[in-house]
């Protein structure tokens, strides 16, 4: 395992955390469900390291154009046993007073969605992979990629260093296409930064489930007992 930094020393440690299956794209809502389950029992495949993993729910706010969407959708993630309840609109009132609910039509709460520490996951997960007889090497760049004969790649190291895979999983996030492109594959992948924001509110003001708001374009989670880290959707 190379990495040109340490261990989730670049955007993955920045990360909200935020955990959920909640997606119209049914392979990430499976991929996400797995993981989660995977997180809630981290213990056995990363004894003595922890997660964080906390499950508080997360309510989704769709504006009333998305209702025949989300009703959908929610239906086909139930049937993955991604569990979510639907809100109308006079419901998600009653039942989430606290919301300032103009221009908001339907509702989604995924119960099983909450957020977890992606240091500690990142740190588990790779003591994991150390003890399964993996070797990491931190501060280790890749700055070239070429095909080997008869299969497999060559890498040349930060150093000047080369070395031979077999096989070769590319997993570098922001970095990912210009390695790609040494192999003449093409990824129209985008970097853009996303400002993450933490505040700190009263016991009594303190919600204790994510919520995100698709019509305006935020979301939010829980960090202990009255902390709110929040972020905006840059599409918006």
């Amino acid at each position: 395992m190379l990495d040109r930094l340490t261990p989730a020393g670049g955007p993955t440690g920045l990360s909200s955390g935020v955990c959920r299956a909640y997606y119209t794209n049914h392979f990430l809502a499976e991929t996400a469900r797995d993981s989660m389950r995977m997180m809630a029992a981290f213990d056995e495949i990363a004894p003595g390291h922890d997660a964080a993993f906390r499950r508080t729910g997360f309510l989704f706010l769709h504006p009333p154009q998305d209702t025949t969407e989300v009703t959908a959708n929610a239906e086909q993630l139930n049937e993955l046993g991604i569990r979510v309840e639907v809100y109308q609109a006079d419901a998600l009132r009653r039942e989430f007073p606290q919301f300032e609910l103009d221009g908001i039509g339907i509702g989604a709460f995924e119960l099983d969605a909450g957020y977890a520490d992606p240091a500690g996951t990142t740190a588990g997960v790779m003591a994991g992979a150390i003890a399964a007889g993996a070797t990491l090497r931190s501060n280790t760049p890749v700055v070239e990629i070429a095909p080997r004969p008869g299969g497999g790649a060559v890498l040349r190291l930060g150093r000047g260093e080369m070395l031979e895979a077999e096989r070769l999983l590319i997993a570098a996030g922001p970095w990912t296409a210009p390695l790609t492109h040494q192999l003449r594959v093409d990824l129209p992948l985008t970097v853009e930064r996303h400002v993450v924001a933490i505040a700190r509110l009263d016991h009594d003001r303190a919600v204790p489930f994510g919520h995100g708001d698709l019509r305006t374009g935020y979301y939010c989670r829980p960090e202990g007992s009255n902390h709110l880290p929040a972020g905006l959707d840059s599409r918006r």
